[in-house]
Parts: C-alpha cells; sequence; structure tokens
C-alpha cells in the first residue's frame, strides 16, 4: 500500500494542542477513487507517546481520520473553517 510520512522537527516551546485538528492535502491521481487515511502521532524521542483507548496495551494515535477521495464534498452551510462537513451523498460524487 502506498504510503506517505511527514515528519516536523520537536517544537522549541511547550506545545498545547486543543480543539479539533485539520489536515489540508492536495493529491493528483490516476485512479477514480482512493482512500485517505491521515493520523498524527507524538513522538518522545525514539518511542510513540501512546493514548488511552478502549482495548488495554494498545498503542493509539492522537487522533486519526480516513475519507473516501470521491465523498470529499462538503456543505458550506453546515462546515467552518476548522471542522467540514463531508455531505456524503452519492449526487455529490
Amino acid at each position: 500500500m502506498p504510503m506517505a510520512v511527514f515528519e516536523s522537527a520537536p517544537p522549541r516551546e511547550a506545545l498545547e494542542l486543543v480543539d479539533h485538528f485539520r489536515a489540508t492535502l492536495w493529491a493528483s491521481s490516476t485512479t477514480s477513487n482512493a482512500d485517505v487515511f491521515v493520523a498524527l502521532h507524538v513522538i518522545d524521542g525514539d518511542r510513540e507517546v501512546s493514548y488511552c483507548t478502549y482495548e488495554p496495551g494498545s498503542v493509539a494515535p492522537l487522533t486519526w481520520r480516513c475519507l473516501k477521495v470521491s465523498r470529499r464534498a462538503t456543505d458550506p452551510e453546515r462546515s467552518t473553517k476548522e471542522r467540514p462537513w463531508h455531505t456524503h451523498r452519492r449526487e455529490d460524487t
């Protein structure tokens, strides 16, 4: 499965992450559809910081989302800059 990983240098100052996370991705493809997965992982040195899930002992990213490219249309009345509202209607594909 093709994958791209983007990493950043550690922040120079304390960082507080609150509210909803948003990723903007520009891509082109020769396929008619695709599934896009985005996850935010926190790394401390060489180890991933794990977050509580319902399954004991599991390692989960800070947050993650997936979206079928053909279902990316948004509802302009319900969407905000911080949180897009995807319609998922067949006629919007």
